[in-house]
């Protein structure tokens, strides 16, 4: 699945984002990248659903879901935080999508299993989030994001609070994902190691995309 941003706006009190024009295809991670206040996070904000654009659309797949209520644009979203309930086990907080949708255990059990396995969290299933690393906290997350199957992925600097081992890890974890799986991911992050497995970069500034390009070639002296 692909993803399209075609002359969206967006107005946050005084602030206003305009985006012309973004694109992300399948197996391509584009990072946003630019000074706190940018808009980044507003623009992951409003994908989601979470505030209303004002004008213009995104697609998927060629489908303009910007009207759609949250829950119905079929997007992965993993926060900064892990934002994992406290009360459930590991492998109950990755089922909640799929608990809520009202499919059953028999069904969503083994689903959740395989990511697990494949995040190298099989063994902490039935661990609660306070037995977790950070690190293991937000593979769950990621887990979490993905069980559902949807293919655009939005990160919103989600490895940020880790170290910088981990972080690394984590980067190779989700470039690996995204080719496997063909997901079209738009990720948020200020940090510029992350950028460097990302396929292409934009940089924002006051609401409006100033560059876009490879991230080798990243004008670092500019805008950092």
């Amino acid at each position: 699945m692909s993803l399209n941003i075609n002359s969206l706006d967006v107005k946050v009190g005084s602030f206003a984002l305009h985006i012309e024009e973004l694109h992300v295809g399948p197996g391509e991670i584009v990072g946003l990248l630019g000074k706190s206040g940018s808009g980044k996070s507003t623009l992951l904000t409003a994908l989601g659903g979470f505030i209303a654009n004002t004008k213009g659309e995104y697609r998927i797949d060629g489908e303009d879901r910007s009207a759609f209520f949250p829950e119905r644009r079929r997007l992965a979203y993993v926060f900064q935080k892990s934002s994992l309930f406290p009360h459930l086990t590991l492998e109950r907080n990755v089922a909640f999508p799929m608990e809520i949708a009202g499919i059953s255990r028999a069904k969503w059990r083994p689903r959740v299993r395989a990511w697990l396995d494949r995040l190298g969290l099989l063994g902490l299933a039935q661990r609660k989030p306070d037995a977790l690393s950070g690190g293991e906290a937000q593979r769950g997350a990621l887990a979490r994001a993905l069980v559902s199957g949807y293919k655009v992925v939005l990160l919103d600097e989600p490895f940020s609070a880790l170290d910088p081992k981990l972080r690394r890890d984590l980067r190779v974890v989700v470039r690996e994902l995204v080719h496997e799986e063909k997901l079209s991911v738009l990720w948020v992050t200020h940090d510029l190691e992350d950028a460097m497995v990302m396929d292409r970069v934009c940089i924002l500034e006051k609401g409006k995309i100033v560059w876009s390009g490879k991230p080798a070639e990243i004008p670092r002296e500019k805008y950092f």
